[in-house]
């Protein structure tokens, strides 16, 4: 992929984040898949509005009034599209939404790691890759920074999160 982006062409992109947890440490976090609102700072509630939780055909609802300006409050209703536990992976496409994007399709994954804690552990690699038309008020190198944001910032929730419960 070069470094200009036609508007006609669809964006690719993908972001790697490295965890002191395992894949199956990881894996049910990822795998709720109404728990985003945990793990993502800027959402205020995440939750089921069709389907079977956990089910592929599944669809939540992604909520933030503090997410991507001021004024009304952004939504938006993503439907999960396969769930493969014995691969540790995950796809899903935004069905409907208030913030711009056209078509998106995602896809999570994790794998293991040498990177691990200082106790010696492995760790993962949690891969996050999109496919999306051009998003209105964004440019690709934006919304890839996005997402690469929102995976650091999961990571560090998850593990702290994990930290508390060793702790406890």
């Amino acid at each position: 992929m070069g470094d200009q982006v036609q508007e006609s062409a669809k964006w690719e992109g993908e972001t790697i984040v490295e965890l002191k947890l395992t894949p199956q440490q990881v894996w049910p976090l990822i795998a709720d898949f109404c728990s985003l609102d945990k793990w993502f700072t800027h959402l205020e509630k995440c939750y089921l509005i069709e389907g079977e939780l956990g089910e592929p055909g599944m669809v939540r609802c992604c909520e933030s009034s503090t997410f991507g300006g001021e004024g009304e409050a952004r939504f938006v209703k993503e439907r999960l599209i396969s769930i493969d536990p014995s691969h540790m992976c995950l796809s899903y496409d935004i069905v409907d939404n208030n913030i711009g994007f056209k078509s998106y399709v995602s896809t999570m994954r994790l794998f293991p790691s040498d990177e691990g804690g200082d106790d010696g552990r492995s760790g993962c690699k949690f891969v996050w890759t999109f496919e999306a038309d051009p998003v209105e008020g964004f440019t690709f190198e934006a919304l890839r920074d996005l997402l690469k944001a929102i995976a650091h910032g999961m990571v560090i929730k998850m593990e702290e999160a994990y930290s508390q419960c060793e702790a406890n």
